[in-house]
């Protein structure tokens, strides 16, 4: 598949299966916006990624925060003038416990590191695929939403969440034609 042209946002694109859907994104001529909170781990992805000869823009985004999300999108649209590909990949495996043991604050954590940051880049996004009248959002989830991964309640839910949040947008934008 030939992507020539077009800007790939990939959240978590500096490490693990985010590089490697960015890499196989570049091989295919995608411009890359490689978004990631690790500044250090970014830079090196995003420097092996131009001495191989992708376009890749790196930013440090924290995709709970609201503000940095709209920023990248801002950036995004800035530097490349439109966003064709949303891959929402970031995330936290949260605590290894007990549900008794987890705490608000780490259920909080994990729910909006792998749910809510997912939903703050669809909806930043969204406007300006609306306005192309063209573009793809590709929601990455686990396995751990369809079966029991003992000790990890927040990440099974927060990933379950995905899948619904992702069914219930693709019936709504099949209504916008998109």
């Amino acid at each position: 598949m030939d992507l020539s042209g077009q800007v790939a946002i990939i959240t978590g694109g500096n490490k693990g299966i985010g590089k490697e859907i960015a890499e196989a994104f570049g091989k295919r001529g995608a411009k890359l916006v490689l978004a990631a909170r690790n500044e250090l781990e970014l830079i090196e992805t995003t420097k092996g990624f131009k001495d191989w000869g992708y376009d890749a823009l790196p930013l440090v985004v924290d995709v709970t925060n609201p503000d940095q999300v709209k920023k990248m999108v801002e950036e995004t649209i800035h530097t490349f003038h439109k966003i064709d590909v949303l891959v929402n990949n970031a995330g936290a495996p949260g605590p290894t416990k007990s549900a008794e043991d987890v705490t608000e604050e780490e259920w909080m954590q994990v729910i909006n590191s792998n749910l809510t940051g997912s939903f703050l880049c669809i909806k930043n996004v969204l406007p300006y695929m609306k306005n192309q009248k063209k573009g793809r959002i590709i929601n990455l989830s686990s396995i751990s939403a369809k079966r029991p991964l003992i000790y990890r309640v927040g990440y099974s839910a927060a990933k379950m969440g995905v899948i619904g949040m992702t069914r219930t947008l693709a019936a709504e934008l099949e209504q916008d034609h998109l």
